[in-house]
C-alpha cells in the first residue's frame, strides 16, 4: 500500500487527538506541580500571554474553568490547558 491510501482512510482529528494524548502521557511525569497549583487571574492571564479582560471574557463564556477560593477567582493551569485544547478551533480573544 502507498502512504496516500493509508492517509485517505484516517480521520486527521482522531490522529491529532491520539498524538496529543500520547505526548501528554509521555511528559506527565516531567510536568511540575506548578500546573496543578492554583493561579490568580493576573497570574493566569500572564501565563497564557493574554490580558485579564480577555481571561475574564473566556471565563464568562465557559472557555476556561475557574473556581472561587475564599472569594478569590483562581485557575488551575492543567484544567485550563485541557479546556482550551478541547476548544482548539475557536478564537480565544
Amino acid at each position: 500500500m502507498s502512504n496516500s491510501l493509508l492517509i485517505q482512510n484516517v480521520d486527521l482529528d482522531e490522529v491529532c487527538a491520539e498524538i496529543t494524548a500520547r505526548v501528554v502521557k509521555a511528559i506527565e511525569p516531567m510536568l511540575s506541580d506548578s500546573l496543578k497549583r492554583p493561579k490568580s487571574r493576573d497570574e493566569m492571564a500572564e501565563w497564557l500571554g493574554i490580558g485579564v479582560a480577555t481571561l475574564d471574557r473566556m471565563t464568562r463564556e465557559g472557555k476556561t474553568p475557574s473556581f472561587l477560593l475564599n472569594r478569590r477567582r483562581v485557575y488551575i493551569p492543567e484544567l485550563t490547558i485541557e479546556a482550551l485544547t478541547r476548544n482548539k478551533g475557536e478564537k480565544l480573544s
